[in-house]
């Protein structure tokens, strides 16, 4: 049964914090779990420290009240978002200028049976037919016209098929997974390195990538 969970792009900082213990090389895409390690969080803290352009500080502290004195209304671009699974050996990845904070607007498209934004270059796509969902590799110029097949602008890879009711608790699912990598492990490695912020971060992050 295909499936989907949320990912980080892990671009690289313009210089590595002294305070942070992990190696920032990693896979281009790493899943935002609640089962993540020491490292994963300290290379989500790595993204999104970087991300919002603070400057470096000697210690978490002192970047992440650079973080809280951000204006929250210009909110905040992660690259990455939702990975979509046939199986292990096949996916599709978010691409460029796709965020994890539109994991919220990605569940509201697809209650709605939209396509939602998930990057260009290439061009992800969903279409809808029936009770089942069809995640494409690339753009989709044309929408089942007269009930003949999809037409493929730019890839003739086909699409992975969901039945739309596993698609839409699929990207749900997501969102949990999301929420459960902030409350769980980013939340104890902030109690252990910043305590003080910890819980006002973790509710700012909320806010910001789930709309909460």
């Amino acid at each position: 049964m295909p499936y989907s969970y949320p990912v980080l792009h892990v671009e690289p900082y313009h210089e590595r914090p002294e305070w942070l213990n992990s190696a920032t090389e990693v896979e281009e895409y790493m899943r935002l779990s609640p089962l993540a390690d020491e490292r994963e969080v300290e290379l989500f803290l790595y993204v999104l420290l970087g991300a919002s352009d603070l400057e470096l500080r000697p210690t978490p502290r002192e970047m992440l009240q650079q973080f809280m004195a951000l204006d929250e209304e210009d909110g905040i671009a992660l690259s990455g978002g939702i990975v979509f699974c046939e199986n292990e050996n096949r996916r599709i990845l978010p691409s460029c200028c796709a965020g994890v904070e539109q994991i919220p607007e990605i569940i509201e498209d697809v209650i709605n049976r939209q396509s939602p934004w998930l990057g260009h270059d290439p061009w992800p796509t969903i279409t809808y037919e029936g009770e089942q969902a069809y995640v494409w590799p690339d753009h989709v110029s044309a929408q089942f016209p007269d009930s003949e097949s999809l037409k493929i602008e730019a890839s003739d890879e086909p699409p992975i098929v969901y039945a739309y009711k596993e698609l839409l608790q699929s990207v749900r699912r997501c969102a949990s997974e999301l929420e459960g990598f902030i409350d769980g492990p980013l939340y104890l490695w902030l109690i252990a390195n910043s305590p003080e912020l910890a819980g006002a971060v973790s509710e700012r992050l909320k806010r910001l990538l789930l709309q909460e």
